[in-house]
């Protein structure tokens, strides 16, 4: 399923495209409630790999809660030009009825959030190796 307006307020990102396909290991949601400092962008390491999110044009803030199988951080978004909170769940760590079955569900209940001062669904990313 391709994220645009019309998916109970989810947006689809015009830069990547994002689709959300099998399990997701990345749910993105503008300003959930929180308030951070505006943020410098840093020069990247000459010669590193771009990670998945910098490749979606997130980069990667301070931790703001943790759990079994899942680290919530602080994300600078440069396509919505806003600080954003970023959910990474564990494909190796979290239980496979977690994946298949609550996972989908949390993302469809995300998605149907909208709400100016509080949260807004911007896209899920799957990445393959984590």
């Amino acid at each position: 399923m391709n994220f645009n307006e019309n998916d109970a307020g989810a947006t689809k990102s015009p830069e990547s495209g994002a689709t959300l396909v099998g399990k997701p290991t990345v749910i993105l949601a503008d300003n959930a409630g929180f308030i951070t400092p505006d943020t410098q962008e840093e020069d990247p390491v000459p010669g590193r790999k771009t990670s998945v999110l910098e490749n979606h044009g997130y980069t990667l803030g301070r931790t703001i809660g943790s759990g079994s199988y899942a680290t919530v951080k602080v994300a600078r978004s440069k396509l919505h030009g806003c600080d954003v909170a970023v959910k990474i769940v564990s494909k190796f760590q979290a239980p496979a009825d977690y994946l298949r079955k609550f996972l989908p569900r949390e993302i469809e209940v995300v998605k149907g959030l909208k709400h100016q001062n509080l949260i807004r669904f911007l896209q899920a990313i799957e990445t393959t190796h984590r």
